[in-house]
């Protein structure tokens, strides 16, 4: 082959590499970049002439991140080897601009001349894992009052039940029905989001709080300590009785049932929900345990 020919293919083969709508990088094994094509000076808005030589993940890397890749470089560089290397990945990189995006990273290893060489193509998804997460919130969210929903109560429960080091609460508005039928569904919404408001503040600390239906909430504790979970629970009865809602000038209440680890989730869970029906056979507005129940009524506060 002439050294004509040589040219026309160089010269076709970086026309080819730059006109990808994929930003494609080279990098040798000290992580420093070795080619950067247009597609990756508009992805991460560095040059070419500004990125060659440059350590990659000192630019493109987000910070809590930068050690953890750095580290993954060395040992390809020592080793050829790397978890990335031969598969599609997702990962969070940053722009010159201070902005994070989502990119899908394909990463192929080759050897030239006894040179360890890492060969990347990098699509933004920053979009796709927008909709992904949307789709996840909605899976796993309460519309009304952005509280987790029943479903993920139950998988965070079914997840810590391991560490049996757990306590829940079953949170039920008094008279809600009363509330719909006197003035409204849109008032009702109004009552049930206070509940959740208060809930955000109060326990904010927890493994869990989640709307679990209707005018029914949980809160999955990281503790076994029923006292002090009952106090907790007590407090915010009594928060939440404090405040008012609507242009009604309407104060709630609320049963709470209480239950500490038992053999099984599903065994909690119905302890909690016996510990609730016993707070509202007793009258309502209190906190009920499976150890204790505890009949302060707010008119006693």
């Amino acid at each position: 082959m002439s050294n004509h020919e040589k040219l026309l293919d160089q010269s076709i083969y970086e026309a080819v590499i730059n006109a990808s709508h994929d930003a494609i990088v080279i990098v040798d094994s000290n992580s420093q970049v070795y080619f950067w094509n247009a597609a990756a000076e508009k992805l991460f808005g560095y040059s070419s002439d500004f990125m060659v030589g440059k350590n990659m993940h000192d630019y493109i890397a987000p910070e809590r991140h930068r050690a953890i890749s750095n580290r993954a470089f060395q040992q390809f560089q020592d080793s050829g080897q790397g978890n990335a290397l031969g598969r599609i990945v997702e990962i969070e990189a940053l722009r010159k601009d201070g902005t994070e995006i989502w990119v899908e990273l394909s990463l192929t290893a080759f050897e030239v001349e006894q040179r360890r060489w890492a060969f990347g193509i990098i699509r933004d998804i920053t979009e796709k894992k927008r909709v992904e997460i949307e789709l996840q919130e909605e899976a796993s969210t309460d519309s009304l009052t952005g509280l987790s929903n029943r479903r993920e109560f139950q998988r965070q429960l079914e997840a810590n039940a391991v560490r049996s080091s757990m306590s829940m609460a079953i949170i039920d508005i008094d008279y809600f029905k009363q509330i719909n039928d006197q003035y409204g569904h849109l008032v009702g919404d109004d009552a049930i989001k206070m509940v959740a408001d208060c809930l955000k503040k109060q326990f904010s600390d927890v493994l869990s709080v989640a709307r679990l239906g209707g005018e029914e909430f949980g809160v999955l504790f990281n503790s076994t300590d029923i006292d002090a979970v009952n106090a907790r629970c007590e407090e915010f009865r009594k928060t939440l009785s404090e405040q008012q809602f609507s242009e009604h000038l309407l104060s709630l209440t609320v049963s709470i049932g209480v239950s500490g680890y038992k053999s099984t989730p599903r065994a909690m869970f119905y302890a909690a929900d016996v510990a609730l029906y016993e707070a509202k056979s007793a009258g309502r507005n209190r906190v009920c345990s499976a150890q204790r129940c505890l009949v302060e009524q707010a008119k006693t506060d």
